[in-house]
């Protein structure tokens, strides 16, 4: 039994719901109408009804640089064929406090599971359900970076088979931890972006990073309701325990009137252990953003 090899996937989860959060950058745009003031008519006649009539109140003009704040959900799902898989879904929460600066917070409910040898022969099974929040700091505008932090918690059934694949033992825990996570967002033009993200937890001391570039491949003008995208994305990951590198193309629909985003990829993956053969096959990956 090996209580790195969970945080693999749960380091990578994490930072896959992010990842696909950030995938529909082109989207975000809104606009927010100000509510009219009431105004409140003089008195007239009876001086005593002077001081029971309410003052109109004074508009405090808002500084046009600083965004309102918005709220997004993110679902997403991940699998190969090495037997692993993980979802997640979950909301966050941008606050600008500057036309530089935002607040961000977030949280997601999220499951995962796994397999990989064992020194009887057999095989090791994980699964693993869990929440996990973070808040942070996002410094820039069209091009920006962002720090965050926060706690997660996984309760992990462990599950041991020998050989001849005969169950042998069933093990529960619950696991605490911290995880720290650095993104960086870029358009190099209006039409294509660059995502660099970078992960570590605490609880195994699992390091996940990526690098994607994204191209727009229509409606330049803006005018219709759909932008395609087509790129490609690298991810490294691992610890002392396991080890894997994959790589494919992504496509993504950004529907801009409903501010959603679908994203497709798929690709190669190769995972590499100190016990068992390594292991190569595809991958794919599906995510959905939407700014509420």
């Amino acid at each position: 039994m090996r209580v790195t090899t969970k945080d693999f996937l749960r380091r990578g989860l994490i930072a896959a719901g992010t990842s696909l959060l950030l995938a529909a950058a082109p989207a975000r745009a809104q606009s927010q109408d100000q509510a009219p003031l009431n105004s409140a008519a003089d008195p007239v006649g009876d001086p005593a009804a002077a001081p029971q009539t309410p003052t109109p109140r004074i508009p405090i003009a808002q500084d046009p640089r600083i965004r309102p704040a918005y709220w997004e959900s993110n679902i997403g799902f991940e699998g190969d064929t090495h037997a692993t898989g993980f979802g997640f879904v979950g909301p966050q929460y941008i606050h600008p406090v500057a036309s530089q600066a935002s607040v961000v917070a977030g949280a997601n409910v999220n499951y995962l599971h796994y397999s990989f040898n064992n020194f009887g022969g057999g095989k090791t099974h994980v699964n693993s359900p869990g929440v996990n929040a973070v808040a942070g700091l996002r410094v820039g505008g069209r091009n920006w970076v962002q720090f965050a932090l926060g706690p997660g918690f996984k309760h992990r059934s462990i599950t041991l088979e020998d050989a001849s694949n005969t169950h042998l033992s069933t093990t529960h825990e619950n696991r605490w931890g911290m995880n720290y996570n650095a993104t960086m967002y870029l358009n190099p033009t209006n039409r294509n972006n660059v995502l660099g993200m970078y992960h570590y937890g605490t609880e195994d001391k699992y390091t996940w990073s990526t690098l994607r570039f994204l191209q727009q491949v229509n409606n330049f003008n803006g005018q219709g309701s759909r932008s395609h995208y087509l790129g490609v994305q690298v991810v490294g990951q691992g610890n002392k325990d396991v080890h894997s590198f994959q790589a494919g193309p992504i496509f993504e629909i950004v529907h801009v009137r409903s501010t959603t985003s679908v994203a497709l990829g798929a690709g190669w993956k190769r995972s590499w252990y100190p016990i068992g053969p390594d292991q190569n096959g595809p991958y794919f990956t599906i995510g959905i953003w939407r700014r509420m």
